[in-house]
């Protein structure tokens, strides 16, 4: 069935992004709010923070008031509950962990996940340290012999506490403090998501989604990402988008996919953002996409930073500005994206706004080409080939080469078949280099399907044959090699040449 333009531009989680990006389901259990709950934390302890700590608690203040009858705290300790939750007080993490041992260690369930949240989802060892020493003797040695949460996450789910149920669930799927076990996930996840818990229903969904301790069923995985999306899970919502976009377990509908994207992004998920972007791409509305990627790249969003480089970079509907290109690839790369190091080091080999400087590009294609990026290894080689930044070394150069090549990458191919034709490094061989000509000009590279034309003309490596070069040489036309007029000429003159003879005979 044909696709509508408007459908045909939202295929994006099908294409991936149009730099090569993939766009795929959120698998990680930790959301946008875990996330910003340890960055308020960690910014907290620094003191670069004003915002209230205890804010970032999940669900605390209606599960204090739901429990306050049921077990009683101390009066002094409930006093200070209830000024840690005033939100015009500031508060270190520090004084919130001795309240919350106290209160863990008259039997809170409240205070059993938060202080297993704190030891979860902080940063500082003083904490860490802090809480271990206020433990009460009696649980230390158990303490010591396990992971700080799931020790503390353990005693509340003895309290049918469903936030620790769904903790020890994400604990579990991924390994963390304690041996990875599917099984055991699914079964803190189900508990959870019986008390309608949205996090613990996207958990369910991933276990689905992915086959992880159960027969793969991406129908019941979105069933269960659905059930969480509609209580305004961001993570969630953004699945379904991806699900609608992918026909995965739903039949594939783009303008639904779009919909639970923008409820995601309307909630500031990066992910959800960056597909809106790309989406705009493929649609062509270059200020829409560029709009959605800065979305996404302010929350650190590593290809969202590169894509909005290199629309500084080559876009026709922004002013090329190769600074502010620069800064956003450098931006991507203090996440070690291999892109936006293998970009810088093209900037620094070309000396584009920036000193020309090859041991520095060198440099940069080395770091994306120990992360496999294909063009990165294929520019290790032409700096080994043609000595710029280093020695050169032949040897060196086709073991790069071959790199990238292996990965089918058409350039690579072509300057191999190069290294083979002049004998650069190893034994000259017509043949092997038509072989690697070949391999490019079957993707279309139109210098390899000029060099495949030269060898048939010449005879090198195969029959002569001009008629096959001039075959090869319009090939090479079509696909933007930019003939002198000298090649094509000649070849069309050696066939009549032919011609002529064959008929004289």
């Amino acid at each position: 069935m044909k696709m509508s333009f408007k459908e045909a531009s939202l295929k994006v989680v099908l294409m991936g992004s149009v730099f090569g990006y993939v766009i795929s389901p959120s698998y990680g259990m930790d959301t946008d709010i875990e996330q910003k709950k340890r960055q308020e934390l960690k910014a907290r302890i620094k003191g670069k923070s004003h915002q209230n700590t205890i804010s970032s608690l999940p669900s605390l203040e209606h599960r204090i008031k739901r429990k306050n009858q049921e077990e009683r705290l101390e009066p002094t300790l409930r006093k200070s509950v209830q000024v840690l939750m005033d939100p015009y007080v500031d508060h270190h993490p520090l004084l919130l962990a001795v309240l919350w041992i106290k209160a863990a260690e008259q039997g809170n369930f409240s205070g059993l996940y938060n202080v297993g949240w704190l030891m979860r989802y902080q940063e500082e060892n003083s904490c860490v340290n802090l809480i271990v020493g206020q433990t009460k003797n009696k649980h230390k040695e158990e303490l010591l012999q396990t992971s700080g949460a799931l020790y503390w996450w353990q005693r509340a789910q003895n309290h049918n506490d469903y936030e620790a149920w769904c903790e020890l669930g994400k604990l579990y799927l991924k390994g963390r403090s304690v041996a990875q076990d599917y099984s055991e996930a699914m079964h803190q996840f189900r508990k959870a998501s019986d008390q309608n818990h949205a996090e613990a229903q996207k958990g369910m969904g991933v276990l689905y989604y992915y086959g992880y301790g159960v027969e793969q069923d991406k129908a019941k995985a979105m069933e269960w990402f659905l059930r969480s999306a509609h209580q305004n899970h961001s993570s969630a919502q953004y699945n379904v988008g991806v699900g609608y976009a992918n026909g995965e377990g739903v039949e594939q509908d783009f303008g639904k996919a779009l919909t639970w994207y923008r409820k995601a992004a309307d909630q500031d998920h990066a992910e959800a953002q960056f597909a809106i972007g790309v989406g705009y791409g493929v649609a062509q509305n270059y200020e829409k996409a560029l709009e959605w990627y800065l979305k996404a790249a302010n929350q650190n969003h590593a290809h969202a930073q590169y894509n909005v480089g290199v629309f500084f970079l080559k876009s026709q509907q922004v002013k090329c500005d190769y600074t502010e290109a620069m800064k956003w690839f450098f931006k991507a790369t203090e996440q070690n994206h291999h892109e936006a190091q293998c970009a810088i080091g093209e900037l620094y080999y070309a000396g584009k706004r920036v000193k020309q400087d090859y041991t520095q590009a060198l440099e940069w294609y080395q770091k994306a080409a120990d992360q496999n990026n294909v063009s990165a290894q294929h520019n290790m080689g032409v700096c080994y080939q043609k000595g710029r930044g280093v020695r050169q070394d032949y040897k060196k150069a086709l073991e790069w080469y071959l790199k990238a090549a292996n990965q089918n990458y058409p350039r690579a191919q072509l300057n191999i078949g190069v290294l083979y034709y002049w004998g650069n490094g190893l034994s000259q061989d017509y043949t092997k280099a038509l072989e690697w000509f070949l391999k490019a000009a079957n993707q279309n590279d139109p210098k390899a399907l000029h060099n495949v034309g030269v060898l048939h003309e010449k005879g090198k490596g195969v029959k002569q044959d001009y008629g096959e070069a001039l075959k090869w040489y319009r090939k090479a036309e079509v696909h933007g090699y930019n003939y002198d007029d000298y090649d094509v000429d000649h070849a069309e003159f050696l066939l009549s040449a032919q011609e002529i003879w064959a008929f004289a005979q």
